[in-house]
């Protein structure tokens, strides 16, 4: 698993935040999910 920031977000912005379930597995004492999250800030690129 990785996780990259490619920005800071500055304080009052707004986001929008996207969850998109990847892949879902039992695992001892419950289940190991893994999600693909992607946050976009009004007014900026990419």
């Amino acid at each position: 698993n990785q996780v990259r920031f490619t920005n800071m977000v500055p304080v009052g912005s707004r986001v929008r935040c996207r969850v998109k379930l990847k892949d879902a597995a039992p695992k001892a004492g419950g289940t190991q999910v893994v999600n693909e999250v992607t946050m976009e800030i009004e007014g900026q690129e990419r």
